[in-house]
C-alpha cells in the first residue's frame, strides 16, 4: 500500500454514522422521555374520562403510541438499519412496551389491564411507523430537488 493513498472507511450495517453527541441526543432522548411519560401516567390512579373534550381512552392510546413509534423508528433508522427492519423493530418495541404497560397497570391501585388498550397501542405503533415512512419519503423527495 502506498503511503499517500487514502483509505475510505465503509460503514457496516447497524453501525452508527459519525454524528455529534447532540444529534444522537436529539434522536434517542424523545422516545425515552415519551416512554417514561407513558410509564408515569399509567402508574397514577385512573384519570377522569376524556369524553368531555371528545377523546376516548382508546384514541389516546392510538395517538400516544403513534408518536412513540414514529420517534423510535426515527432513532433506529439513524443507526443505518434498513427501512423494512426499522419498521419491524419499531412496531415490536412499541407493541411490547404497550403490553408491558398493561401488565404494569395490574399492579396499580384503581387501574386494570385492558387487552383492547394493548391492541390500540399496537395499532398506534403501526400508524406511527406508516407516518414515519411517509415523512422519510417526503424528506428524501425534498432533498432531491
Amino acid at each position: 500500500m502506498e503511503g499517500n493513498a487514502r483509505r475510505t472507511r465503509r460503514r457496516r450495517p447497524g453501525q452508527i454514522p459519525d454524528v455529534s453527541a447532540l444529534h444522537r441526543l436529539s434522536l434517542y432522548l424523545p422516545p425515552i422521555l415519551l416512554a417514561a411519560a407513558l410509564f408515569i401516567s399509567s402508574s397514577r390512579p385512573m384519570p377522569q374520562p376524556m369524553e368531555d373534550i371528545g377523546l376516548s381512552d382508546k384514541s389516546l392510546h392510538l395517538m400516544a403510541y403513534a408518536v412513540f413509534a414514529f420517534l423510535v423508528a426515527r432513532a433506529i433508522y439513524a443507526r443505518g438499519i434498513s427501512r423494512s427492519r426499522t419498521v419491524t423493530i419499531a412496531v415490536l418495541i412499541c407493541g411490547l412496551y404497550g403490553v408491558s404497560d398493561e401488565i404494569h397497570q395490574a399492579f396499580v391501585p384503581s387501574r386494570t389491564p385492558d387487552v383492547l388498550d394493548a391492541w390500540f397501542d399496537l395499532a398506534g405503533s403501526l400508524l406511527g411507523t406508516a407516518a414515519w415512512i411517509a415523512a422519510a419519503r417526503w424528506q428524501r423527495r425534498l432533498s432531491r430537488e
